[in-house]
């Protein structure tokens, strides 16, 4: 469950467990049930679990299984359409307390952080300018790469294509 959301996520729901009483008890409840399985003892079986639970089973023999399930014959046609009328009543009901529940809770006003606009310092000696950094020698002959990128569209004018056959 830890070290799955990002460090902004995880940030944003720690926030908000501050906020949400019913979340942070939500977690609370996760963290203690993960805690319970982590921390309980490993069961093992005896070495002879596994005989004793065949030799159970071939005592028992082969269920019959039109006798373990109720017969058909005693439920009414109408049964089906009982369940699912009660179903969808239901999930009716569960959504009208769910949009009635919403309805009733005012909205959190939500407040942005003020922007500030700045102007940045100007440079007062102005060497970051492009005139200057352009005026500085580099030491690489940056000509010639303004020259050959400016002959290669000429180059690709210039280019015959040939047909190639695609047959092997």
């Amino acid at each position: 469950m830890d070290d799955t959301l990002s460090l902004v996520d995880m940030a944003s729901m720690r926030g908000h467990l501050e906020d949400c009483a019913d979340c942070a008890g939500h977690d609370t409840r996760v963290r203690r049930s993960l805690m319970l399985v982590r921390n309980a003892p490993e069961l093992e079986c005896s070495p002879d679990f596994a005989d004793r639970l065949q030799a159970r089973l071939r005592e028992i023999g082969p269920v019959d299984r039109r006798s373990a399930s109720p017969s058909r014959r005693f439920l009414p046609a109408s049964f089906g359409i009982t369940a699912v009328a009660a179903g969808l009543l239901t999930a009716a009901t569960a959504a009208a307390l769910a949009i009635a529940g919403t309805l009733d809770r005012p909205v959190p006003e939500i407040q942005m952080a003020p922007v500030v606009a700045s102007i940045p310092a100007e440079d007062p000696l102005g060497i970051t300018g492009p005139a200057y950094v352009a005026s500085v020698m580099s030491g690489m002959p940056v000509w010639s790469a303004v020259l050959g990128a400016g002959q290669s569209s000429m180059h690709m004018a210039n280019y015959e294509f040939q047909l190639v056959s695609t047959s092997y």
